[in-house]
């Protein structure tokens, strides 16, 4: 008995079934990378909402520098006001933080790009060069990425900074 040769060429059925299971995976990989650009683009829209908030809370705190603690005292209608839009910012801020919204601590920090925008810098000699003295506009993070840098006077003309430890 003659063994036949194995056919070296694939059954015109296996060849379309392997054109298929490549369409279908080509497919796949178009609606993969879909899904990926929406869901980016819905996390940019989501943080766009704590942020506009963050601008809220900012005039709210602003409105109540108008009156100083001596007019607030002497005036009930004043007081209240201000207790009133205490309590607003405090709730706003609330929501914020149940979204995933932290303040970051600025002050005293070395200036980072990541983190900060540096809008002045003053002659300090106390301090290293590029210490944050003064925060203007404090900054927040969403879920461990920056949702706004903190905005700062930072120092110069001081000792250079010792070069931190590698991570």
């Amino acid at each position: 008995m003659t063994a036949t040769p194995p056919n070296t060429a694939p059954s015109s059925d296996l060849a379309a079934e392997i054109g298929e299971l490549r369409r279908q995976l080509a497919e796949a990989k178009k609606e993969r990378l879909r899904a990926l650009t929406e869901a980016h683009n819905a996390n940019y829209a989501l943080s766009n909402i704590p942020r506009t908030l963050l601008v809220m809370t900012d005039n709210l705190g602003r409105l109540l520098l108008a009156a100083s603690a001596d007019e607030r005292a002497g005036n009930e209608s004043l007081r209240n006001l201000a207790r009133g839009v205490e309590l607003a910012e405090k709730q706003l801020r609330d929501i914020l933080k149940q979204q995933g919204v932290r303040k970051f601590d600025a002050l005293g920090q070395p200036f980072d790009t990541m983190l900060h925008f540096a809008i002045e810098q003053e002659e300090n000699t106390t301090v290293p060069a590029g210490t944050i003295l003064r925060v203007l506009e404090e900054g927040y993070t969403i879920h461990d990425r920056v949702l706004r840098g903190a905005m700062v006077i930072t120092s110069r003309g001081g000792p250079k900074r010792e070069a931190s430890p590698a991570r």
